[in-house]
């Protein structure tokens, strides 16, 4: 009965509740004195002609227009105030930071922006409001969220603080310096600001010049007279790679022209042999508009990052295969890295670096064991004991059962009772040192025997963890701040063959990112494979027109 009673005084009260709302705001209607507010506050409970954009965020804009009684925020009677006119410049520059103007309303505020009347004056100052609205989440938090799509094709991980836009702009409004808090949203990462160069300098080019295409033909190499060799100096010429003084003899490969190739090959992920082969050639082919538009989703990648990834840490950069160490904003190493296979894609994650294990053993994820290795010893019973792989029943007690005897048909991964588990040693995927960092998704890095797949130009291989080309030098960076561990000490412990882990006094954040684009510390820009399709899966979002 008490519940009855309970249910009915809900409803009762959610019938009333728009009924207050408009009550109180008729109520708030008769203190308004000032004949902008009183026409501000009759265009936001009823909206006339002059408001034809429906779109507009209504709840917010009501919201933050009652809080403040209806005061005008950009304009006054006699016109837009100096905010307004900082606000209007930014969104006419919106797509400098990857952005479209037209998503802010640029050309209604433009239409109503010499306007004297009231009812005009009031609607600018609406727009103006939602448009910084639209603004500060985009270039603060993202147009787009990461996990807006079907599977979550991004597979991000890294969770942001959450963006209060109402907050954002009274902030802005009491800072001594509007303009400069507008330019603050947009994030401060080193490699967010060299993108937003890139992008400003690839549309000057576009604007500019023209971006030659190779047509299709035979291999060009140096020592050659072609006259396509003609046109690789212009496109070379054109995005900087080779200098314009170059070009001497227009249709000959000579050797500076190989060398340009090979840094065009670099800064694309192919193999540098200073030859225009199939590979290179489409690379070199593809549009700048496209290259722009590759640069635009990795300037959205960086506004789903935190504000600060703080003085020291590590970053993988799975698309492009790399591993950098972090200190004051300076890179103090790279190494190239093994990513999971498109079966197995590592996810973007982030963590806290907190133990090295030296002579790991390998416990293998049970999908794994059913995936690869049930299958491997089914067709050759001798595979796990050769490879010193072990099938635990119980860990502690190192209790073990016979893989050959085992009924391996009356197991899934949901009934799996034992602990599969490999030995250090040469033959143990995990190689020297493992490193572990704190995340859900069990990832972590680690050093790998199979060292000649870095020598591979595409190194997706593994199956979701990160193997690194020099794990001696990542844990010397790692224990920087405990004097007994060095790199000698580091070896000599490897050698003595035990197993032992070092707990981290210092924990170091780990990033795990996706970023196709990207700019180096002397600006050259770097464009590589979309390994995992996550470009093409933004892209969607783009063309579907997905917000926030």
């Amino acid at each position: 009965m008490l519940r009855d009673y309970y249910k009915v005084f809900l409803l009762a009260i959610a019938m009333l509740l728009p009924l207050l709302i408009v009550t109180q705001n008729h109520l708030l209607a008769d203190h308004i004195t000032d004949p902008l507010g009183n026409e501000l506050h009759n265009q936001i409970i009823e909206p006339d002609t002059i408001i034809t954009e429906l779109m507009l965020d209504w709840s917010s804009i009501e919201y933050y227009y009652r809080d403040r009684e209806y005061r005008p925020v950009w304009v006054t009677k006699y016109g837009p105030h100096s905010r307004a006119i900082h606000l209007r410049q930014i969104l006419r520059v919106a797509d400098q930071e990857g952005l479209e103007p037209a998503n802010y309303h640029i050309e209604t505020i433009n239409q109503l922006w010499s306007h004297e009347n009231l009812n005009q004056l009031a609607a600018l100052d609406i727009y103006l409001t939602d448009a910084f609205f639209r603004y500060a989440i985009d270039v603060s938090r993202g147009r787009y969220r990461p996990d807006n799509s079907n599977d979550n094709e991004q597979k991000w991980h890294i969770r942001t603080k959450k963006f209060d836009m109402v907050k954002e702009l009274n902030k802005a409004l009491h800072s001594a310096d509007f303009e400069q808090s507008l330019i603050n949203l947009a994030p401060k990462h080193i490699g967010y600001q060299r993108l937003r160069d890139a992008l400003i300098n690839l549309r000057k080019i576009a604007q500019n010049e023209v971006w030659p295409s190779l047509p299709a033909g035979q291999i060009l190499r140096p020592g050659m007279w072609h006259p396509d060799i003609h046109i690789l100096r212009q496109r070379l010429s054109i995005d900087g790679t080779l200098p314009v003084s170059a070009n001497r003899h227009d249709d000959f490969f000579d050797q500076q022209l190989s060398f340009a190739v090979q840094r065009f090959q670099v800064r694309h992920g192919l193999k540098m042999d200073g030859i225009v082969g199939p590979a290179t050639r489409n690379a070199l082919n593809i549009p700048i508009e496209k290259r722009i538009q590759q640069i635009k989703i990795n300037m959205e990648r960086w506004r789903w990052l935190p504000r600060s990834l703080g003085n020291r840490y590590i970053v993988v950069n799975t698309a492009a295969y790399n591993l950098a160490a972090i200190n004051n904003n300076r890179i103090d190493f790279t190494m190239w890295v093994v990513i999971g296979k498109e079966q197995r894609q590592t996810p973007v994650i982030s963590g806290n670096m907190h133990t090295i294990v030296i002579n790991p053993y390998w416990t293998v994820p049970v999908k794994l064991v059913f995936e690869d290795l049930i299958p491997a010893q089914q067709a050759n019973p001798n595979y796990m004991k050769r490879r010193k792989i072990h099938v635990l029943r119980n860990v502690a007690h190192n209790i073990q059962v016979d893989p050959v005897k085992t009924d391996w048909s009356k197991y899934n991964m949901e009934n799996f009772p034992y602990v599969v588990r490999q030995d250090p040693g040469p033959k143990n995927p995990l190689g020297d040192l493992k490193f572990l960092f704190s995340n859900k998704h069990d990832i972590y890095l680690h050093d790998t025997p199979k060292q000649y797949l870095f020598n591979r130009n595409k190194r997706a291989f593994s199956a979701g963890c990160i193997r690194i080309e020099n794990p001696v030098q990542l844990a010397t960076f790692l224990l920087a701040d405990q004097p007994a561990w060095n790199t000698t000490s580091i070896n000599r412990a490897i050698a003595s063959k035990k197993t032992q882990s070092l707990k981290l006094t210092k924990r170091t954040p780990v990033y795990l990112l996706y970023l196709t684009s990207w700019v180096g510390e002397d600006g050259t820009i770097y464009f590589f494979d979309d390994v995992y399709k996550r470009d093409q899966a933004l892209l969607q979002l783009e063309k579907r027109n997905i917000s926030p």
